[in-house]
C-alpha cells in the first residue's frame, strides 16, 4: 500500500513537473513570437525611415536643380543686363572710347569673379549637402545592422536558456527515477529481513515444528522474490501474493 501511494506520489510528482515544463515551454514560445512582432515593427519602422530619407533625397535633388536652373536664369540674366550695359557703352565708345574700354575691362572683371564666387559658394553648399546625406545614410545602415545584430545575440541566448532548462529537467527526472527506484529496492530488502527475522524467532522459539517454520521461511522467501520481481502494477503483486500465502497454508497443514 505505501509502495503503491509513493508510486501515485512520484507520478503526480512527474505530471506537475512535465505541466509546468510545457507551461514555460509556451511562455518561451509566446515571448519569441513578441520578439518576431516587434523585429517587425522596427523594420517596418525602418522601412519608413528609409522611404522619408529617400523622400528626403529627393527632394533635395529637385531642390538642388531648382537652385541651379535659378543659378543659370540669373547667369543669363547678368549677362544681359551686361550686355545691354555694353551696348550702352558702344554707343558712348566715341566720345570716351579709351576710359569706356578700361571701364569695359574692369565690369567684366568684376562679374566674372561675381559668377566665380557665387558657382564656389553653390558648389560648397552642394558638397556640404552631399556629405551630410553621406553621413546620415552611414548612420542609418549601422543602426540597421546593430539592430539586426542585436537581436540574433537575443535570440541565441534564449535558445541557450531554454536548452539548459531543458536538460537540467531532463537531469531532475533521472535522478528522481533512480531514487525511486533505490527506495523500492531498500523496501524490498528491509522486508525480507525483517521476514527472517520474525521466522528465525519462531523456530527458536518452537524447535518441535522447525521443519514447518523453515517451510513457511521458504515460502516466504519466495512471496518477497515474486514481490521483488513483480513490478508491472498493484493487480498482479496482489495475486502473486495470494497463490504464496496459499502455498505456505497448505505447507503448514
Amino acid at each position: 500500500m505505501m509502495m503503491e501511494e509513493e508510486q501515485q506520489s512520484h507520478d503526480q510528482e512527474r505530471k506537475r513537473r512535465v505541466e509546468e515544463f510545457r507551461a514555460r515551454e509556451e511562455q518561451y514560445k509566446r515571448d519569441i513570437k513578441d520578439r518576431e512582432e516587434q523585429e517587425r515593427n522596427i523594420r517596418e519602422e525602418l522601412k519608413r525611415e528609409r522611404e522619408e530619407w529617400e523622400k528626403q533625397k529627393q527632394q533635395e535633388r529637385q531642390r538642388r536643380e531648382e537652385e541651379e536652373d535659378k543659378f543659370r536664369k540669373k547667369e543669363r540674366s547678368m549677362w544681359d543686363e551686361y550686355y545691354v550695359k555694353l551696348q550702352e557703352e558702344r554707343e558712348r565708345s566715341q566720345r570716351e572710347k579709351e576710359d569706356l574700354q578700361f571701364k569695359h575691362e574692369e565690369e567684366k572683371k568684376r562679374m566674372n569673379m561675381m559668377m566665380e564666387e557665387e558657382r564656389q559658394t553653390c558648389d560648397r553648399k552642394r558638397r556640404r549637402r552631399e556629405k551630410e546625406f553621406k553621413e546620415r545614410e552611414e548612420e542609418f545602415k549601422e543602426r540597421e545592422e546593430e539592430f539586426i545584430e542585436k537581436h540574433k545575440r537575443a535570440i541565441k541566448k534564449q535558445q541557450q536558456k531554454m536548452k539548459r532548462e531543458q536538460e537540467e529537467w531532463e537531469s531532475q527526472i533521472k535522478i528522481a527515477r533512480q531514487r525511486r527506484d533505490e527506495e523500492e529496492e531498500r523496501s524490498v530488502v528491509r522486508n525480507k529481513d525483517l521476514f527472517n527475522l520474525f521466522f528465525l524467532t519462531r523456530i527458536m522459539s518452537a524447535p518441535a515444528q522447525s521443519s514447518s517454520f523453515l517451510n513457511i521461511v521458504s515460502c516466504e522467501q519466495e512471496t518477497l522474490s515474486n514481490l521483488s520481481s513483480v513490478k508491472s502494477g498493484p493487480n498482479k503483486t496482489a495475486v502473486s501474493r495470494t497463490i504464496n500465502d496459499r502455498s505456505c497454508q497448505s505447507t503448514l497443514k
